[in-house]
Formats: structure tokens, C-alpha cells, sequence
């Protein structure tokens, strides 16, 4: 289950019997981070290694987090526009965790109150060697490779499902992941939605036949109603 604290508004941390993962989601000045260890007890938990995190373009900082609220599994998080080009509300949910693996349902909606509008959001991941692994459902469909590894302490994996990878900009380098979702004109009032699953493979155990088979399982899931 996500564990939070009201004095440390926007650390928050999954903790059940498989596994401890923790979210930096702020805003602000600081990137939106997935961490090892235990945020809530330890400030600089495995020395701040970061496995992945969400970063703004085009604007020096993200909306600072307003709201946080826990329903079910999911981790609801909102981040309302103020001065910043686009308000934003994330809803994290893991689809499974065991002590060394977690896949994890990153559920991002951008908003603006502005007539002239282009959001975007950077998934990234740095620190290893990058590469991309094809799926027959999305062969020659632009855009963004359906899945994103990045080989390094850990391995992180970005799947985007049929209706983000033709639509997510691939701006990766040989040793960081740099997907950018969004980015299009949006039209003030007009909700955007993307849902990518990141996976986290701390003890290399997922080879790819079964990212494949995880972003199968993507594909062929519902895509979520609300934020």
C-alpha cells in the first residue's frame, strides 16, 4: 500500500511485503522521482540514486503538488497550473511488486487555461546502456518505440501502449532514456492523457520475451476513467 505523511507532503512510499519504493512527486523545483529505500524514514535513502524520473521541457519547474490522496492502490496526485503553463495531476498505481521488480501504471493528464499551449513532459532514465525492443502490434507506427530499456544498476523499462507510442517523441541518447509525452497544441479547457507502465528490474530477472509480454498486457488493459 502507498504510505504518506502530512509534514512531508508529496514523499510518499509503496511498503507492502514484496518490496519498499519511494516518490519524490513535489514539483516544483525538483523533478517527479521514483527512488530506492524508504523516503519517509531516511531523507538520502541508497545515497539519492534515482531509477527514473518526470521532468518538464520548456519551463524552468513543474506546478508545485497541491492535493495528495491515497484510493485503493492508486497514488493520486494533483498539481494545479498557477504560473506555470499547464496543470497537471498524476495517478500511480503498481501493477505488481516483488522485492525486486515493480511495475508500475504512471497515469499523467496535462490541463491548460491558455489559448496558446504546446505541454510536455520527459520520462527519463539515465546511467546505462539504451535500447528498444519492437512489437509486431506496433511495427512501423512512428513515433516512440513501444518499449525503452535502460541497463544499468537496475534495468528500467518504459512500455507505451498503442495510444501513446504513436503519439510520445523519442528523444533518447545512447545512455539515457528521453521520452517526451504530449506536445501537440493544446486547446484551453481540453484534458490530455497519457499512461505509460514503467518497470523497475532491480535484479536483472525480466528478460525481453516478458517486456513483451508486460506490454501485452498493457495493451489489451482499459485505459483508466479518471486521473
Amino acid at each position: 500500500m502507498w504510505q504518506t505523511d502530512e509534514s512531508k507532503t508529496g514523499i510518499a512510499v509503496w511498503n507492502d511485503q514484496h518490496g519498499c519504493w519511494s516518490l519524490d512527486a513535489r514539483g516544483g523545483k525538483a523533478d517527479i522521482r521514483l527512488l530506492p529505500g524508504d523516503l519517509l524514514t531516511d531523507p538520502q535513502p541508497g545515497g539519492a540514486a534515482e531509477w527514473l524520473r518526470l521532468a518538464p521541457v520548456d519551463q524552468p519547474v513543474l506546478p508545485d503538488l497541491e492535493e495528495q490522496f491515497v484510493r485503493g492502490k492508486e497514488l493520486h496526485l494533483y498539481y494545479p497550473q498557477g504560473e506555470s503553463d499547464f496543470g497537471l495531476r498524476l495517478a500511480l498505481e503498481p501493477i505488481r511488486s516483488t522485492p525486486e521488480n515493480l511495475v508500475l501504471q504512471v497515469t499523467v493528464d496535462v490541463q491548460t487555461s491558455l489559448l496558446d499551449s504546446h505541454p510536455k513532459l520527459d520520462i527519463v532514465a539515465s546511467g546505462g546502456e539504451v535500447r528498444s525492443l519492437a512489437v509486431d502490434d506496433l511495427a512501423g507506427h512512428g513515433g516512440s518505440p513501444p518499449i525503452t530499456v535502460c541497463d544499468a544498476a537496475a534495468t528500467v523499462a518504459v512500455l507505451l501502449g498503442p495510444h501513446d507510442a504513436p503519439f510520445t517523441t523519442n528523444q533518447s541518447l545512447a545512455q539515457e532514456i528521453r521520452l517526451r509525452l504530449f506536445g501537440d497544441f493544446l486547446e484551453k479547457g481540453v484534458i490530455r492523457k497519457a499512461r505509460p507502465w514503467v518497470i523497475i528490474d532491480r535484479g536483472r530477472e525480466i528478460g525481453d520475451p516478458q517486456l513483451r509480454r508486460i506490454w501485452r498486457e498493457l495493451s489489451q488493459s482499459p485505459l483508466p476513467l479518471t486521473p
